[in-house]
C-alpha cells in the first residue's frame, strides 16, 4: 500500500490498479471498472512497455 500512497485515495473503493512490467503503477479506475475497459488498459500498458 506505500508504493500506492498518492495514486489511489485511501476512501476510493473499489480501486483498480494496472501495474507495470515493472511493477509501478501505470493505470488506475476508481469505482467500477468495466471488463472492455480493463483490457483495453491493460492492452495499452502492455504496447507501451510502461506506463500509460
Amino acid at each position: 500500500m506505500l508504493a500506492l500512497r498518492g495514486t489511489i485515495p485511501p476512501q476510493a473503493v473499489p480501486s483498480t490498479v494496472i501495474l507495470d512490467a515493472e511493477g509501478r503503477p501505470a493505470a488506475r479506475i476508481v469505482g467500477k471498472a468495466a471488463k472492455d475497459v480493463l483490457r483495453g488498459l491493460i492492452a495499452d500498458v502492455k504496447a507501451s512497455g510502461g506506463s500509460a
